[in-house]
């Protein structure tokens, strides 16, 4: 079973571009906390650092047989987790807007 805490739903293609399927969200979204640090100035424009805690907002415990879809942040501070998968072989639309993608990845 999967459980799509993403802040909008993934659609499944498969090899020859059709959609096979959708995964609703959920509404809850797991979000990793962060914050930036200042490393530099150029040109007038600040460049900073983007640091992801491990602390993540809206990630249930695991559940036996249950796989969370979540962004690739939060699946990466949790390397732990072998139940988080993100979105991967993404597949894109004439505009080079992501539309949805051809699997599931675990990032550990």
């Amino acid at each position: 079973m999967f459980v799509n805490l993403l802040p909008h739903p993934v659609d499944l293609f498969d090899d020859d571009g059709e959609l096979v399927g959708s995964i609703p969200t959920t509404g809850a979204v797991a979000r990793c906390r962060e914050s930036r640090q200042v490393i530099g100035v150029v040109d007038g424009v600040r460049l900073t650092r983007t640091v992801f805690e491990r602390e993540v907002d809206n990630l249930p415990g695991p559940r036996p047989g249950t796989y969370y879809i979540v962004s690739r942040p939060v699946a990466e501070v949790l390397p732990e987790r072998d139940d988080l998968v993100v979105p991967d072989e993404l597949v894109r639309n004439g505009r080079g807007e992501i539309v949805g993608c051809r699997s599931l990845c675990r990032c550990a």
